[in-house]
């Protein structure tokens, strides 16, 4: 296959390009053409029965914000981090002590749902409890996976680990 000629785009710089990939990233979000993996809202509600929820992405803001709208997830977080709200992004532990301090949540009291390595490194370095969630490429990663305390091979299984970690609920009376 030879390579496709470049021709100059009178007008188009990085800048613009950059703007029309973001644009064009964000309006896929909007019309339902990029979505949540699998199992993630029940997920998310059911981490959302036992505390207050944030959400830690390396994505911009605005992929952030497109996807908590479009997948109707905001009335369960809050509070997210993006990419651009900490100093340090992932692997360092900046965005999920960030997202800790904005729950007003101590570290250690966090469950922290990850599916990449720089995620789980993050999280396991912020002194969280990590639940992995592996993608391809991470579940080749064994001494990033043994950072996780606990594992699960989907969202579903992760939603009935969360369940399980929180022990019992009380029973309400009614009367």
């Amino acid at each position: 296959m030879e390579p496709v000629p470049r021709r100059p785009l009178p007008g188009l710089t990085a800048g613009r390009a950059a703007a029309e990939c973001a644009d064009g990233m964000v309006f896929e979000i909007g019309r339902g053409g990029v979505g949540l993996r699998p199992g993630a809202t029940d997920l998310v509600a059911a981490a959302a029965a036992f505390g207050p929820v944030g959400l830690v992405s390396a994505s911009p803001r605005r992929y952030v914000d497109a996807v908590v709208t479009a997948c109707g997830l905001a009335s369960r977080l809050a509070t997210s981090v993006a990419g651009e709200d900490a100093v340090h992004g992932k692997p360092a532990p900046d965005p999920y002590l960030l997202a800790a301090r904005r729950l007003g949540v101590e570290p250690a009291r966090c469950l922290a749902v990850e599916d990449s390595a720089s995620g789980i490194r993050s999280a396991s370095a912020a002194g969280m409890t990590v639940l992995a969630i592996p993608n391809p490429a991470t579940a080749a990663d064994v001494a990033t996976l043994r950072l996780a305390r606990h594992c699960a091979a989907d969202a579903h299984i992760a939603a009935k680990t969360i369940r399980a970690l929180a022990g019992p609920t009380p029973a309400v009376s009614r009367g």
